[in-house]
């Protein structure tokens, strides 16, 4: 590969990130790149940090007769109106790394937010924050889930949000437990995930046991776990 002026690298990390950086340092350099893949994560990265003078191009391959696509991250940019927040509502609303929410897929999570950039604004000001306490990104966090589950405006509890729908839920002739709402303490451990992944995205290496995750005697990574239903 080599003879033929192909640069491989290999890393051990989060495969979307390492891409995304190296199209980026790429970019300083050459007028115009264009980076391969079919990970969305690699899309959504590119929109959130890609500079807005650079030529950055998505290019998804085609398969059988799906031809294949090219997108300019720069007009994504300009099109997006929640561009600057893009990053959050993606990873809150499941990525490779973080955990998809039951029954709300990620077009309704970003529909809901991108019509309240000023409260996302200031949410994102939280997650993107790399100093930022676990008390401001379990609060912001459960304020992402009460506005999902449509809780009442005078609602700022999530487990009485849940309590509430499983009263609801229960007066039903068939009642489904499996669809009752997130726990306060698993959305908090949700939150730090997002927040982890977000800071990783942004270049910002936290300590994963600081952020909802904890070490094994071998050095590997498992989630904190709770009992609490």
């Amino acid at each position: 590969m080599a003879s033929k002026e192909i640069e491989i690298r290999v890393t051990e990390g989060d495969a979307s990130t390492y891409i995304e950086r190296n199209g980026l340092e790429k970019a300083t350099s050459h007028p115009t790149v264009a980076i391969i893949g079919e990970d969305i994560d690699l899309i959504v990265i590119l929109i959130a940090l890609a500079p807005a003078e650079s030529d950055i191009y998505f290019t998804k391959p085609g398969m059988g007769t799906v031809e294949a696509k090219i997108i300019s991250t720069r007009k994504l940019q300009k099109e997006l109106s929640f561009s600057q927040t893009i990053l959050l509502l993606h990873a809150f609303s499941g990525c490779d790394t973080t955990s998809a929410i039951y029954r709300k897929s990620k077009a309704s999570t970003v529909n809901l937010f991108k019509n309240q950039l000023s409260q996302m604004k200031n949410i994102a000001d939280i997650f993107y924050n790399p100093s930022s306490t676990s008390v401001a990104i379990s609060q912001d966090g459960e304020k992402m889930f009460l506005a999902i589950y449509r809780a009442p405006a005078n609602e700022h509890n999530l487990n009485n949000h849940r309590y509430a729908a499983f009263l609801k839920s229960s007066t039903k002739v068939k009642s489904d437990l499996s669809s009752l709402l997130t726990n306060k303490v698993a959305a908090e451990k949700h939150s730090f995930g997002v927040y982890l992944q977000l800071q990783q995205w942004l270049n910002n290496q936290l300590p994963p046991d600081q952020c909802g995750w904890v070490r094994g005697d071998d050095g590997s990574l498992f989630p904190v776990t709770t009992n609490d239903r």
